[in-house]
């Protein structure tokens, strides 16, 4: 059996060098929380592996069973992985697609003057 690479404007989960990742619905298959890692399964093409850091929600990152999402993937190695993942809850007619600029953390300001280490 011989298998091929497919080129990165071939693969349904990726867009082309140089342009922003495309954002694609799907909807979890499971995660598990405690281990913090767990696969999408996306309206078109493979499931996608989904870490807890790439999980675009304040406080607690997690997700549940069935929950939709709208999320960014790459290729890697060992198949399709998310970049960015944001859930949303049905009510929504849409879902929201955030910026395409990345995720920064904020720094956090010391909180009197006096206590600055």
């Amino acid at each position: 059996m011989t298998t091929t690479a497919a080129t990165p404007t071939d693969l349904p989960h990726t867009s082309g060098r140089g342009e922003r990742p495309r954002w694609q619905h799907g909807q979890v298959a499971w995660f598990n929380t405690e281990k913090g890692f767990g696969f999408l399964t996306a309206d078109t093409g493979p499931a996608v592996f989904v870490d807890y850091q790439v999980i675009d929600v304040p406080g607690f990152k997690t997700l549940r069973a069935e929950q939709p999402v709208v999320f960014t993937a790459a290729d890697t190695g060992r198949g399709p992985e998310a970049t960015r993942v944001v859930p949303y809850t049905r009510a929504h007619t849409t879902p929201p697609i955030p910026s395409h600029r990345p995720h920064r953390a904020r720094q956090r300001r010391p909180r009197c003057r006096h206590h600055t280490s």
